[in-house]
């Protein structure tokens, strides 16, 4: 079982560090550059055109335009991340920049999550394992080896009469057997003890009374 959780979480790792796509739909890219050209007095036309997220500044890095799920950044923000991006240009006149909001962020968040929710089952399961197991070993191993702790010490105090009662169906089922066999054997052995020293003492009692 901790085996199997070990490698859960490094698979789990491994799943987490692979997977985020980083690609970018070039010519989507230069869709949305075209279009935002087309419309750059009006860039809220652009809403709910393009499934990509993205921001656009002008030529002075003054923000301009965000896609319904983009969150707005700051120029130096855009740059500072490395967003991929494309000059918005109409003839040669400079425009400004579309910035791709990739989903990285997302993809890592929804990675962690699911890294974590499975980790946390894996951990629950392994806790329920372990308090079941417990609870078997309680009943199968500790509470049948306690009794015979005390039935032991009760035999030895010199208590012959109480029988030692244990489920057969526990590991130390074929032994309880045996140990209550015992205790039969010495409550006879002794009871045949005490009848020889009754009839000694009678024997005695009687030579004692003839002479």
């Amino acid at each position: 079982m901790i085996c199997l959780l070990v490698a859960v979480v490094i698979g789990s790792f491994a799943w987490f560090r692979s997977g985020i796509d980083r690609s970018v739909d070039i010519v989507l890219l230069n869709d949305i550059s075209q279009t935002a050209k087309d419309n750059w007095n009006d860039l809220e036309a652009l809403n709910g055109m393009f499934d990509q997220d993205f921001v656009i500044f002008d030529s002075e890095g003054v923000f301009k335009y965000a896609s319904r799920n983009a969150r707005s950044i700051s120029y130096e923000e855009a740059a500072r991340r490395g967003l991929i991006q494309s000059p918005v240009l109409r003839g040669k006149t400079y425009l400004g920049t579309v910035y791709i909001v990739d989903d990285k962020e997302n993809q890592l968040n929804r990675k962690i999550i699911g890294a974590i929710f499975i980790i946390s089952v894996m951990v629950g399961l392994f806790i329920l394992f372990m308090i079941i197991y417990g609870m078997y070993v309680n009943s199968r191993i500790i509470i049948p080896f306690k009794k015979m702790e005390d039935f032991a010490e009760s035999v030895a105090s010199g208590n012959l009469e109480t029988p030692l009662t244990m489920d057969q169906n526990n590991i130390f089922g074929i032994f309880t057997e045996s140990f209550d066999i015992m205790r039969e054997e010495i409550a006879a052995s002794k009871k045949r003890e005490n009848d020889l020293k009754k009839f000694v003492l009678f024997i005695r009692y009687n030579i004692l009374y003839i002479n």
